[in-house]
């Protein structure tokens, strides 16, 4: 049955037998009996060599890998009985093993048997008729290696926290744990996952964020120290590309952070969006790019969840020259507000302080249309003049916005020159209103100084001077006085 002498093949009988007996499934109880015991037999490889010893004439063990001349090794004595048929093979020059059966051994077996029961039990495995003890160990190998990766995976999910979406799917995700920031460096090829990092973030004096595409593939790791941004790299340490410095730009911008170092790796310049202009019509066409305008033809480009629209109109901005007409008239069609109506107002509160009912509206302007107008995107098409006219009455209906009566509010979006690495972008109204041909500085100071006297005289008629102020008054007073969020007109 087997292919080498063993002088104790009745000891693995017994010694498989009483595995065998631990299982109730006879099936398992026949391939123990069989493949693992025939296994066991041939190719186990913990084992001791019989030699004679030509002075004594006595039997003793010695190492598989021993010289065969007895005064060459320090041998130990066999004390059982040897058959007749070991001394002939002895005699002849064949080699005889006694295997060492143990505690290693019957752990290996129990380990199987347990993987096979199991599948047995849940119907991955149908039989076990062809299975070799070899392919066992195999299918147990893939199992722990399985279970290790899911463990794994689930550790680094656990430590990879969203925390900031953009529109297009991207995501922003802040590395908690040791595994999650050795998967970044791993995939990324640099040394977050190393270096004191992990050290660093737990003891809270670090922030590692990934900038993560819709597939879940990171793209760009940022180091953050006391609010301050530190590094932003790309693979291997290497230069971010436009889209993720359009989104990590949008990220800093909100978090309010301080770039201090890698500022170059943050720079937006036309040149960085240029690119072949049969990817960009595909990712127009195809690629669910103007899909993608269409549904934020009114969008706030000022929003960080809005990374995607700008990166897309910084590309076809920096390629207009070669887009062809047909893309361009597709680009025009999914950019044009409904009924070509410029300028919409949509009320977001009501304050009423003293009796004065006054309304907050926010300012909805069709800013990817303008900022292609802006840019003379549609040159030498059929649609310039018309895009030119739609800019014209933009910056003409916001400047009637700043003329008017203070009976009304206008939020416009960011105040002008507050953000920190603004784009050339229109982000917002105010940006629009900002370029415009009016100077609407000293407009918008007359109206909140007669908005402020107004209230002051309804509180002395109401209340009287000392009384406190209502609920309404301090909200509209902070709205006005400290405007870091919103440009009100």
């Amino acid at each position: 049955m087997s292919s080498r002498n063993v002088l104790n093949a009745q000891e693995v009988a017994r010694f498989v037998d009483d595995l065998a007996q631990q299982t109730a499934r006879p099936e398992l109880q026949r391939w123990l009996r069989g493949p693992a015991r025939r296994w066991i037999l041939k190719h186990y490889d913990l084992t001791d060599r019989i030699l004679r010893d030509p002075a004594s004439g006595t039997f003793v063990l010695v190492r598989p890998d021993s010289p065969d001349s007895i005064d060459d090794v320090v041998p130990r004595s066999f004390g059982g009985e040897v058959p007749a048929w070991c001394a002939a093979a002895l005699e002849r020059g064949d080699e005889v093993v006694v295997l060492r059966l143990g505690a290693s051994l019957r752990k290996r077996l129990t380990r199987v048997t347990a993987l096979l029961e199991a599948e047995l039990r849940q119907g991955s495995l149908t039989s076990l008729e062809r299975l070799t003890f070899e392919t066992a160990e195999a299918r147990l190998r893939k199992s722990r290696r399985d279970v290790y990766t899911a463990r794994r995976r689930a550790a680094i999910a656990r430590g990879a926290v969203p925390v900031f979406r953009t529109a297009g799917g991207a995501d922003v995700v802040r590395l908690t744990s040791p595994e999650s920031l050795a998967d970044e460096g791993s995939r990324m090829h640099h040394c977050v996952g190393g270096y004191g990092y992990p050290e660093a973030v737990a003891r809270g004096s670090c922030e590692i964020y990934s900038l993560r595409d819709r597939d879940g593939r990171p793209r760009a790791t940022l180091e953050v120290e006391k609010g301050q941004v530190w590094q932003a790299k790309g693979f291997a340490n290497g230069t971010l590309g436009a889209p993720e410095r359009v989104v990590l730009r949008a990220f800093i911008r909100r978090r309010g952070y301080e770039v201090r170092d890698d500022r170059y790796n943050l720079v937006l310049r036309r040149y960085d969006f240029r690119c072949k202009v049969q990817e960009l019509d595909h990712r127009l066409r195809a690629d669910g790019g103007l899909a993608l305008l269409r549904e934020n033809r009114t969008a706030d480009l000022a929003s960080p969840a809005h990374a995607e629209v700008k990166t897309l109109l910084c590309q076809v901005i920096a390629n207009a020259g070669r887009l062809a007409p047909e893309t361009l008239a597709c680009l025009y069609e999914a950019v044009l507000p409904d009924r070509g109506q410029v300028l919409r107002l949509r009320r977001r509160r009501s304050l009423s302080p003293y009796g004065i009912a006054l309304n907050l509206y926010d300012v909805v302007l069709p800013l990817p249309l303008l900022n292609l107008a802006k840019f003379r995107v549609f040159r030498g098409c059929g649609w310039e003049r018309e895009s030119q006219s739609l800019l014209r009455r933009a910056e003409g209906d916001l400047t009637n916005l700043a003329l008017a009566a203070p009976d009304r509010l206008f939020a416009l979006g960011p105040q002008p020159g507050i953000g920190r690495m603004r784009s050339r972008l229109w982000d917002c109204p105010a940006d629009v209103l900002a370029d415009g041909q009016v100077d609407v500085s000293a407009l918008r100071a007359g109206r909140h100084a007669a908005l402020r006297r107004r209230l002051n005289r309804a509180k002395r008629r109401a209340v009287g001077r000392r009384a406190e102020p209502a609920k309404g008054h301090v909200a509209l007073r902070r709205l006005l006085d400290m405007p870091q969020h919103d440009y009100v007109l």
